[in-house]
């Protein structure tokens, strides 16, 4: 039985061109094979196999109540045989019957090979969890996931979805707990930040300032509020400066300082705060980029190279990175040049159609950005 559900699988796996959270959109009618096992069942109604595939068929199709139906009365008369349960427990799932989804899913994803039902199953659990308030296991089946599959929209979406609603209920909770406190104000000057509201949150941020003085990361926000506003360089470096009186550890305040630094001509002490920055975080790719370039402009370019290289391995879809790195082998006379220029040129176009980073919408100014004209 086992290595006719698996050819059944393998069969649906070709049917559908494109596969989505809970339902695949079908490339061709499969209500045929539906017709041809719904005879072989009331053939003969012991059939096991034929019920398990009628029951994944259904599934398949949309319909959720008949593939619980069929799956709930195959999952009573056999033990074992995981894939017809953990179709059982998706089906259960899509019907919001997360209690009884449940243990299907837990049990049945354990010996479970296929990937894409990996994928689904989980989604289906990690959500089934969510509706039955058990966040921790949701928690980790999230982790898992990502684990598995980093690049997944799905996934990722779920997991945006469930921090982030985590994240509301815990503002929410600071909100009533302790609505004077230096960590509302500063969390509200973040909401203000995110919605572009650059002088309510100025205030918020001073304002968790007079109330805990040495509070870590608000200077650094202020600082990039600053630089923001033209003619406040000054102000924003001071800013940067106190920042790191507090915690010298702050690679973001280095960095920023850094470039403030730069722009005003001191190359030296802006190289200074740059190599820290990327000491402190060597994953810092536009600390490494800034790093880069003052190399580059003080003569020193194989250690620019290193720079340049070590951010396009860190993030290989930086048409930055991939841009100072092109450019200076030119410079260098270097027969990786015209490589390099191409794939920053095939970068470029494949970039131009992304939209705005969600999380710079959600979470407000970020660092200063690297540009390929910054330089």
């Amino acid at each position: 039985m086992r290595g006719a559900v698996k050819t059944l699988v393998c069969f649906l796996c070709f049917l559908f061109s494109t596969s989505v959270w809970g339902q695949a959109e079908p490339a061709i009618d499969i209500e045929p094979e539906i017709r041809r096992y719904q005879t072989i069942v009331q053939g003969n109604g012991s059939s096991l196999e034929a019920r398990a595939n009628l029951g994944i068929l259904y599934f398949s199709a949309g319909r959720f109540e008949e593939a619980a139906g069929e799956l709930s009365r195959f999952a009573a008369m056999a033990t074992g045989f995981s894939r017809a349960r953990l179709y059982l427990g998706m089906s259960l799932s899509q019907l919001g019957r997360f209690r009884e989804a449940v243990p299907h899913l837990a049990k049945a994803r354990a010996g479970e090979r296929d990937t894409e039902l990996v994928r689904l199953s989980g989604l289906h659990l990690q959500r089934s969890y969510v509706a039955l308030g058990r966040n921790d296991a949701s928690g980790s089946v999230l982790e898992e996931l990502i684990g598995k599959f980093p690049n997944d929209p799905d996934v990722l979406f779920a997991a945006g979805q469930f921090y982030s609603q985590r994240a509301a209920v815990a503002w929410n909770r600071l909100a009533t707990a302790a609505p004077g406190s230096h960590r509302f104000h500063q969390a509200l000057g973040q909401v203000y930040e995110s919605r572009g509201d650059d002088a309510r949150a100025d205030v918020e941020y001073r304002r968790a300032l007079e109330l805990f003085p040495s509070l870590s990361g608000v200077r650094l926000r202020l600082g990039r509020l600053a630089l923001a506003d033209a003619g406040r360089a000054a102000e924003a470096a001071q800013l940067f400066r106190e920042e790191l009186s507090v915690n010298p550890s702050n690679p973001d305040a280095h960095y920023e300082l850094g470039e403030v630094l730069r722009k005003e001509g001191g190359r030296e002490l802006a190289l200074a705060h740059q190599e820290k920055a990327v000491a402190l975080d060597p994953n810092f790719v536009e600390a490494r980029l800034a790093l880069g370039s003052l190399l580059a402009e003080t003569d020193r370019r194989e250690q620019a190279l290193l720079q340049f290289r070590a951010a396009c391995r860190i993030d290989p879809e930086s048409e930055v990175a991939r841009y100072r790195l092109a450019r200076l082998l030119t410079v260098l006379n270097s027969a990786e040049a015209p490589k390099e220029m191409s794939t920053y040129k095939a970068l470029r176009e494949r970039n131009q159609a992304r939209s705005q980073s969600l999380l710079g919408v959600l979470m407000g100014r970020g660092n200063t950005q690297q540009t390929v004209d910054s330089r």
